[in-house]
């Protein structure tokens, strides 16, 4: 029986090691994802929910490859849904990211908007 637990214990114990990510923790204040959550975010913050949103329309509707970013913060909006979607940045795309007026929209080639961040 104590052979067991202590087996147990240090299966438990190395695989706790093995499947948390090592490093250290990520900075600042942990957030919920929704748009209405009461408190003002903060640019990084802002971009994260942007980011998740995105890549959440990118995966449903399955049809992008590539975007043209237009300013930095979709820059960063699209650097962090690159690697869970596999859309990269590319200046000739038809497809336009850009923040404007405090919102990031996805236009598609003809001006329309595809999706846009936070709903309006």
């Amino acid at each position: 029986m104590r052979l067991t637990l202590l087996f147990l214990s240090a299966l438990f114990i190395a695989g706790c090691n093995v499947m948390l990510p090592s490093g250290k923790a990520p900075e600042g204040r942990i957030t919920d994802n929704s748009a209405n959550t009461g408190a003002a975010l903060t640019s990084d913050e802002f971009e994260n929910h942007a980011a998740t949103s995105l890549c959440g329309y990118i995966l449903t509707n399955g049809t992008l490859v590539s975007l043209h970013c237009t300013d930095a913060a979709a820059q960063r909006v699209l650097a962090r849904i690159t690697p869970v979607t596999g859309v990269y940045a590319d200046k000739h795309s038809s497809r336009k990211l850009s923040r404007k007026n405090g919102c990031f929209v996805l236009l598609s080639e003809d001006g329309k908007i595809l999706w846009q961040y936070p709903q309006q």
